[in-house]
């Protein structure tokens, strides 16, 4: 997740300046951002939503195998032992 923020801050670095003014409007020198902080932060919360988007922390889809000899699927035969991937798409 580091390296993916560090992509983005190398590729938007006007971006990450505004978040780091927005950063230090809510939070003081002497502590670090907290979850009651959130609210307040809502540009920071976009990067970070950003971030998890390009990079996800866990798999979001499932494989499964074909045992028959073949199935229909979107007008193409699946052939018997091939992989599917069912990718979870939250709309």
């Amino acid at each position: 997740m580091l390296s993916v923020f560090m992509l983005a801050a190398v590729l938007y670095p006007n971006e990450m300046a505004r978040a780091q003014v927005e950063l230090d409007s809510v939070v003081s020198e002497n502590r670090i951002p907290t979850f009651e902080d959130q609210a307040q932060l809502p540009y920071v919360t976009a990067i970070v939503k950003e971030l998890l988007r390009w990079r996800t922390v866990a798999p979001i889809g499932t494989q499964i195998g074909s045992l028959s000899r073949s199935c229909s699927l979107c007008y193409e035969g699946i052939p018997r032992r091939c992989t599917q991937v069912h990718i979870l798409v939250r709309q």
